[in-house]
């Protein structure tokens, strides 16, 4: 037995030299995979990493897009949205864009490019729209927008109207109300039309664009309603900092006072390995501060923010209208993908909220125009990928149609 023993001390260090080759070739060959994924993937000025054009790790906002943009911004006056301190941002007034297609008139409203009068012409229904892109016509020029061909089909019905499209690009609910608190009351409509298009529910609880959609560029911030514990909505980052600040908010995001309100703000749990490890950062995917509240059942969840805050926009447009004696409505403004359900008779993560709207709300849902419209051309004939002039004109056709918008 006394023999036996060194026998098993050898078998013991034959297993330790085994284990410790085993990890020295591991960690060899770790060190040879993070060298050639730093010579592989690429690294842009805000430190956002790429293999093969696929983001990689965390991923940081873009200070240094936006700051270009704002160079370009400043310098010149060919930028089509503008800061607006009252809703974040508008459409630059009295020019043209993108080889004439987008015309704004000298209030900044998209246009023919036409001027409206304040006071609307006698006998004349006036009809007032706000949304986001999907109301103001992106992709299309002018007379294939769903706010033309409605003027122009509810003319051929015999009557007289028009159609004033106060839509502006990228924006939500909250900056729709607040442009028709600041600027469409003044026009005095007959009715107003509010687009619903899904994607706004997440808008409504966003302060920084460069948070929201990083790949935009878009230089502003815009305010946000929060919901108060007696139901009353408080207007927050009014008036919108300006774009000038926005880079350096977007460096520090958690020393600026507002950013508690911003609900895409949610830095991802980081693994100490993920500051020097390009291997760990490739094998746990890319991860950014807004991954985590993108979740649409989060987003939807009946009791959960976002879906409050957009039910109280609502009634606060609303009573709003009401009140400077217009009635209002509710279009909804389906995107490709949920249309896609829709006709696959699919549930979509906004039906709950859809419902709620309809139970409080006047509401037009275009849907089966658009699934017919889409059944007939094709469902990429209808978007580009904004609504094309058949989708347009087949919401034209809904709203027409609808007692909703005819006193």
């Amino acid at each position: 037995e006394p023999a036996s023993r060194p026998h098993v001390l050898s078998r013991r260090r034959q297993w330790l030299f085994r284990l410790m080759a085993v990890g020295l070739s591991l960690a060899v060959a770790v060190l040879l995979v993070e060298v050639a994924l730093r010579l592989l993937q690429q690294q842009d000025a805000d430190g956002n990493l790429s293999l093969f054009g696929r983001p990689v790790g965390v991923i940081h906002p873009p200070v240094s897009r936006i700051r270009q943009t704002l160079q370009r911004y400043t310098t010149s006056s060919d930028s089509r949205m503008i800061y607006n301190p009252q809703t974040g941002w508008s459409a630059r007034p009295g020019q043209c864009f993108h080889e004439g297609r987008y015309c704004y008139n000298s209030a900044g409203i998209r246009s023919a490019p036409r001027e409206y009068p304040q006071t609307p012409p006698p006998d004349t229904l006036r009809i007032a729209l706000f949304g986001d892109s999907f109301t103001h016509g992106d992709d299309v020029a002018w007379p294939a927008t769903w706010a033309a061909q409605l003027e122009q089909t509810l003319r051929e019905q015999g009557v007289s109207a028009e159609v004033i499209n106060f839509g502006i690009s990228a924006s939500g609910m909250d900056q729709a109300l607040l442009y028709w608190q600041s600027l469409g009351i003044h026009y005095q409509p007959d009715v107003v039309l509010l687009g619903f298009q899904s994607e706004n529910v997440a808008r409504n609880v966003n302060l920084l664009r460069g948070l929201y959609a990083a790949g935009s560029g878009i230089p502003f911030s815009k305010p946000r309603f929060i919901l108060q514990a007696d139901g009353i909505l408080q207007a927050v980052n009014v008036p919108a900092a300006p774009p000038e600040q926005i880079p350096d908010i977007l460096t520090a995001p958690r020393d600026w006072p507002l950013i508690g309100h911003e609900w895409f703000y949610q830095p991802p749990a980081t693994c100490p390995l993920e500051k020097w490890s390009r291997l760990w950062q490739l094998c746990t995917g890319p991860s950014a501060v807004s991954d985590s509240r993108w979740s649409g059942r989060e987003l939807f969840d009946p009791a959960g923010e976002p879906v409050q805050v957009t039910l109280a926009i609502l009634a606060e447009f609303k009573r709003s209208t009401a009140a400077a004696g217009a009635g209002f409505a509710v279009v909804r403004l389906p995107r490709q993908e949920e249309l896609a359900r829709i006709m696959a008779e699919k549930p979509t993560f906004a039906d709950a909220l859809w419902t709620q709207v309809r139970q409080r709300h006047a509401t037009v849902d275009p849907s089966p125009a658009l699934v017919e419209a889409a059944r007939m051309h094709g469902l990429r004939k209808l978007y580009l990928p904004h609504f094309s002039e058949t989708a347009g004109a087949a919401i034209a056709r809904s709203l027409a149609t609808s007692t909703d918008i005819l006193p």
